[in-house]
């Protein structure tokens, strides 16, 4: 009875090991190792180079944004606006659309007609 204790005990503990095992294997091959963003190298035959990379397009750290102060504004924000402020500069959502659609139309019959003798 006591061997048999210990066997199961032996079992459990082999079994925990090995689990303990697998998860370290699994967690160090799906670490991605050290990466570098790609830039964009000049094509082979493209005859020229661009100057730009990928790290222009990248966001600030908090280090930067620490550095900058926050921007200056020649009058201070509003809380509420009146009626008459909203006015000055509302533009009507369904009216910009409605001109949005009149120029995609016009320019779809465009491309409809232009092989049309």
């Amino acid at each position: 009875m006591f061997r048999k204790k210990i066997f199961a005990l032996g079992l459990a503990a082999g079994a925990l090991l090995t689990l303990f095992i697998i998860f370290l294997v699994y967690i160090f091959n799906s670490a991605p190792g050290e990466q570098s963003l790609p830039s964009l190298e000049p094509l082979p035959g493209s005859g020229g180079g661009i100057d730009i990379s990928v790290y222009d397009f990248v966001v600030p750290d908090e280090v930067e944004r620490f550095l900058s102060p926050e921007p200056v504004y020649f009058r201070r924000p509003r809380k509420m606006w009146t009626q008459e402020e909203i006015r000055e500069f509302w533009l009507d959502p369904r009216e910009l659309g409605i001109e949005v659609l009149k120029k995609e139309n016009r320019a779809r019959l465009d491309r409809f007609f232009d092989g049309v003798p």
